[in-house]
């Protein structure tokens, strides 16, 4: 029986398009990177609150929380905020750390944006569709 999860993870859409799937796009990033960030999607999905090993608050910023992957020396830094009306995560840019900067440098700053603008206009927002396949239970004879 499968678990259900505790949080819904949602996108932020610039013009239509997910900004996470285009921002994997964007920077070339490798299969087995996207399957560590949506691993950890999947993973946050299920917990109720999340370690902050895994996600933190943004100090500076008022309700933005990085989610933190790393792979292969890389920083993957996907930025988003939470719904306080419901069980919902929306990822509002995707962002890479070195040291203590993001790459795109003003990542911070367009999710804190975002966040504003979904606040009054739900239909910016689309569930985030992983680039992974469900895991199907095989049929048992």
């Amino acid at each position: 029986m499968p678990i259900e999860p505790f949080w819904t993870f949602f996108s932020f859409l610039d013009r239509g398009t997910c900004v996470i799937h285009k921002w994997m796009n964007d920077i070339g990033m490798k299969t087995k990177a996207r399957v560590k960030i949506e691993t950890r999607f999947r993973y946050l999905s299920l917990q109720q609150t999340w370690e902050p090993n895994f996600a933190k608050k943004l100090n500076g910023y008022d309700d933005i929380y990085e989610i933190r992957i790393r792979h292969e020396g890389v920083q993957f830094r996907p930025l988003g905020c939470f719904d306080p009306h419901s069980r919902v995560f929306t990822l509002l840019i995707g962002a890479v750390e070195k040291g203590s900067n993001f790459k795109p440098r003003n990542a911070p700053e367009v999710a804190a944006s975002r966040r504003k603008l979904i606040s009054c206009n739900r239909s910016l927002i689309h569930e985030y569709e992983s680039y992974i396949a469900p895991v199907k239970k095989s049929d048992e004879r």
